[in-house]
């Protein structure tokens, strides 16, 4: 589905985003942590409540993923591509490592 995925991004403070149409909401490592760990909830009505309630910071937003999960005709397919999305993500991944760092006041340069 197009107007609604969660997409990783090379960024160190917002590695990933949940895109509505044209309109993105950026989630930090902590926020993608605790998708995860919504993800192992079975019951998928209870599921995409917690969906509504973690990324719905406003009531616009609220509405406009409410009314994209409503109009989804398979709520138990689009339910396991929102799980497989959000396990997809990874909040370390893209961040950039350092290009030197100091160990015992040596300076070591990242390969």
């Amino acid at each position: 589905m197009k107007s609604f995925t969660f997409e990783n991004r090379n960024n160190p403070v917002y590695p990933a985003y949940l895109r509505i149409d044209d309109y993105c909401i950026y989630l930090e490592p902590e926020l993608i942590q605790s998708l995860k760990e919504m993800t192992e909830i079975g019951d998928n009505k209870r599921f995409l409540s917690l969906i509504i309630d973690k990324m719905g910071s406003n009531s616009y937003l609220r509405k406009m993923i409410q009314h994209h999960i409503e109009k989804e005709a398979n709520q138990s397919a689009f339910v396991l591509k929102l799980r497989n999305a959000i396990n997809g993500l990874n909040p370390t991944k893209d961040r950039n490592p350092p290009l030197f760092e100091f160990h015992n006041s040596v300076l070591h340069l990242q390969k």
